[in-house]
């Protein structure tokens, strides 16, 4: 195991650098592995946010490559590989992945590869766009994510889906939450809204891309059947996306114009948790959640489909929060009615977050490449992540 004093350089490749979740995440276990001796660099295979590369951890660097073709990432990669001699790569995404155990074999060196898996295996197959695409993918899988890749996934039902996938043995996927939470100080909040102010209204907030997985459609149907007898209800859905214009004509066709807003991306640290009375999330799949996780750090009670995969994971099977049907706008409506009556309390909620604080996660990471790490803070999580 390489010793924590020892500085070596670990690279977190994603597609691009840019605001999301997986940003956040790689930002947090950035900050912690620099605190502990490592040296850290953000490599976006295709292009970076600059808002995204402003806002990365103090000592650590942001290389872009500028490769949108497969062939070409692969070149680059293992340019880079050969250049700056990582020791430990942390690749977000089954192509990036792909990309950096095929670029280490071009460039003669092998860095330990922990390939992270943070959405559904078996739906991204299905969503290739001919058998061929699928069977290619597939077969590509599992040649390059058998030892010595190391594979880790962010929830137990991702990891299951992955090994029965590729025939892989159970438990060969390693389970390692997403980083959500951390303890740095949260900046002031800039996003402002006359609900938030108006304590007389009851808030229920969403939070994702504006597209069909999302089953936002869902959420303002299910919306629908409750604004009639609570007219102080109000639904925000916060977020950016091609679906836009088809979920406002639909909000329009329903007469609650007055009700639900669409205000667009809103900031991660800027999402009203804090002001929420109920967080609802609609989504046909995920790769884990971590707006759930996110509300339940604030003590936001939450309703969420039983969708593949995660959400039933962090809300330990309906008991943090009930769990409905996918695209059932009646059980959704139900559901969400019973949670503002009789809201899970908050230090229950808040207590299941801490097992995504990053001062949990980043050891498991860390034994995962092979680096020695410091104590954490919290001696145990609140129960088992795997």
């Amino acid at each position: 195991m390489t010793s924590s004093s020892t500085k070596c350089l670990v690279a977190f490749v994603t597609r691009d650098i840019e605001m999301n979740a997986i940003f956040y995440g790689n930002r947090r276990l950035a900050r912690k592995f620099i605190e502990n001796g490592q040296e850290v660099d953000f490599v976006g295979l295709e292009g970076a946010d600059q808002e995204a590369v402003s806002t990365i951890t103090e000592g650590a660097a942001a290389l872009t490559l500028g490769a949108r073709r497969v062939r070409q990432q692969i070149l680059d990669l293992s340019r880079y590989f050969r250049t700056r001699q990582p020791d430990v790569i942390f690749a977000s995404g089954f192509n990036e992945s792909l990309a950096c155990v095929l670029a280490s074999w071009l460039a003669k060196r092998r860095p330990t590869i922990v390939a992270r898996v943070h959405i559904v295996a078996s739906v991204y197959l299905r969503d290739q766009k001919s058998f061929f695409d699928r069977h290619l993918s597939k077969r590509l899988m599992a040649w390059a994510f058998r030892p010595p890749v190391k594979v880790v996934a962010v929830s137990a039902d991702a990891a299951r889906d992955f090994e029965q996938l590729l025939s892989f043995v159970r438990g060969s996927v390693a389970v390692v939450y997403d980083p959500v939470l951390d303890d740095l100080p949260r900046p002031a909040r800039r996003w402002t809204h006359p609900w938030l102010e108006n304590k007389a209204l009851r808030l229920v907030l969403a939070a994702g891309v504006l597209v069909p997985r999302k089953g936002f459609t869902t959420l303002i149907r299910a919306f629908a059947k409750l604004a009639p007898d609570n007219p102080n209800l109000r639904l925000l859905i916060a977020g950016e996306g091609p679906q836009r214009n088809e979920l406002e004509a639909l909000i329009d066709d329903l007469g609650l114009r007055q009700s639900i807003e669409l205000p667009g991306f809103i900031p991660n640290p800027d999402l009203p948790y804090y002001r929420a009375d109920l967080f609802a999330l609609s989504s046909v799949y995920e790769g884990l959640g971590n707006v759930i996780v996110e509300a339940l750090a604030a003590g936001c009670p939450v309703v969420s489909t039983d969708c593949p995969v995660g959400p039933a994971e962090i809300l330990e099977g309906g008991r943090l929060g009930e769990l409905v049907p996918i695209g059932d706008a009646d059980a959704m409506a139900a559901a969400i009615y019973r949670a503002l009556q009789a809201p899970v309390p908050a230090k229950a909620l808040k207590t299941r977050a801490r097992d995504f604080h990053v001062d949990i996660v980043w050891p498991a990471m860390a034994t995962l490449a092979g680096i020695e790490t410091s104590p954490s803070r919290w001696a145990q999580p609140s129960r088992s992540s795997s």
